[in-house]
């Protein structure tokens, strides 16, 4: 094996006509990793009165973009939220019911998750769900369960009425299920990936229109 700017190839001989293969994998060295994230709000342990959430946190160097895990369980063992975010140090979540949650943000290069930031908690003590005649203040997606067993009921909110296209992508960007591509207008709408065809393994749901890009990453494992 050899290694050459960052990238791993396997290969076999004991003489000059030594032959490597193709690239079989690369990394990032830990010194090209994207620092830790520091959190900004909601505070840690803060109590809410209301469902919509903005999250904060403050940029970091050598990130692409940041991802952002809210879970009911302070072990992320079922995550609610799984979102990527691209260029962006907030993002607000109008979804969440009464409850206590945690979150926690990495900054992401490439392939490379950088080291997660310490786990906040915070209670919404009273919340409610949005309905689906009010407008959501932001392109978004909520995908449940997650991670996906079979099926994954989807809930994309837009903001106002524009064409969306909508689909699921794997690892590569190769696209995996077109599950709308047309004009939608403002508020909730509810899609299903029926994921049986589809081996285990990361995927990305990704909604493009002409108010952003929003990019969830969700897990299939049967």
């Amino acid at each position: 094996a050899a290694v050459i700017d960052h990238t791993a190839f396997i290969g076999g001989g004991a003489d000059q006509n030594f032959t490597y293969s193709n690239a079989w994998y690369s990394y990032t060295p830990p010194g090209d990793m994207p620092p830790a994230v520091t959190l900004v709000a909601p505070a840690d342990m803060s109590t809410l009165t209301t469902p919509a959430v903005t999250f904060q946190w403050q940029s970091v160097s050598k990130s692409e973009s940041y991802r952002l895990e809210i879970s009911t369980s302070s072990s992320f063992s079922a995550l609610l939220i799984d979102s990527t975010l691209m260029n962006a140090n907030s993002d607000m979540i109008s979804t969440l019911t009464a409850g206590q949650y945690y979150w926690r943000v990495a900054a992401v290069s490439g392939i490379e998750i950088g080291t997660w930031s310490p786990v906040r908690s915070f209670t919404i003590a009273q919340a409610g769900v949005e309905s689906p005649s009010s407008t959501p203040a932001s392109l978004r997606i909520q995908t449940t369960p997650n991670p996906v067993v079979q099926v994954a009921n989807i809930t994309l909110a837009t903001p106002q009425t524009g064409t969306v296209s909508l689909r699921v992508i794997d690892m590569l960007g190769r696209p995996v299920a077109i599950l709308y591509d047309g004009v939608l207008g403002d508020g909730l709408h509810t899609f299903e990936w029926n994921a049986a065809g589809s081996p285990i393994g990361s995927y990305y749901l990704e909604a493009v229109s002409s108010q952003g890009t929003f990019v969830q990453r969700i897990e299939l494992i049967k």
